[in-house]
């Protein structure tokens, strides 16, 4: 079982944007709190169970879903790496990973 997950600024950073649009579209921060509550939730499943995240064709990266999010991980010997949180109703060539 991993012990530890790690968000990358990357993420971060998207994670960040997509929770700062979402207050400012809706005015308030409510549907922004139940978002973050909803990716919480998706990485506690992460984090006691691994391998929940589809493979993808790049090295060790697994994706998992959260409502319109795709969360890029990458599992290590003691923790999770969070490598990117993707909008699906972009446009999918905007999606550059890097490992």
């Amino acid at each position: 079982m991993v012990k530890r997950i790690i968000w990358t600024r990357k993420a971060k950073d998207e994670w960040r944007r997509i929770l700062t649009f979402w207050h400012e579209h809706t005015g308030n921060k409510r549907y922004s709190r139940k978002l973050n509550n909803k990716l919480k939730l998706t990485l506690k499943n992460i984090k006691s169970n691994n391998l929940i995240g589809k493979k993808t064709s790049k090295n060790d990266i697994r994706i998992v879903i959260c409502l319109y999010y795709l969360v890029f991980y990458k599992i290590e010997k003691e923790r999770i790496i969070i490598i990117t949180i993707f909008d699906s109703r972009r446009n999918p060539d905007d999606l550059k990973i890097k490992t």
